[in-house]
């Protein structure tokens, strides 16, 4: 059985983890980057890697960090992970939920919103808008701080 771990490096202390307990359980893990995919709509195979039929050849894909990007690449690389999860590839670490973790704020105001305690928080792009109350905040956050 072959999964594979996307991760910007298959050297790192997390990806050498993963590979060890792939190993361990008898499967062959397979490290690829972003960039080493190949996306295509109406024909076959949808997703590949060199040789590699994506949707035919691995189990599961680990997903590890997304890593830097322009929006444009940040949103391709979520496509292509909504894309593959629709077309039945196991994704650890689903679109979904990278997206939801991803930006603190929203991470944030989803817990509250579903009746979870969250710290008090206060977010602006500026810290200087006349309309932001600061009185009683023990901490204070830019969006920039909260990004990833």
């Amino acid at each position: 059985m072959k999964v594979g771990i996307l991760t910007r490096n298959e050297e790192s202390w997390c990806s050498m983890q993963l590979k060890g307990s792939l190993i361990k359980y008898g499967a062959s893990p397979i490290c690829f980057r972003f960039r080493d995919l190949v996306a295509k709509v109406g024909f076959k195979p949808e997703f590949s890697m060199g040789e590699t039929d994506v949707l035919a050849d691995l189990r599961a894909i680990i997903v590890r960090p997304i890593g830097r990007g322009s929006l444009e690449e940040i949103i391709f690389r979520m496509d292509l992970l909504h894309r593959l999860k629709r077309l039945g590839m196991y994704i650890l670490n689903p679109p979904s939920a990278i997206e939801r973790s991803a930006d603190k704020y929203y991470a944030l105001s989803l817990l509250e919103e579903e009746g979870l305690p969250v710290p008090r928080t206060v977010v602006a792009e500026s810290a200087e808008p006349p309309s932001l109350s600061w009185a009683g905040m023990s901490s204070l956050s830019r969006s920039s701080d909260l990004e990833g």
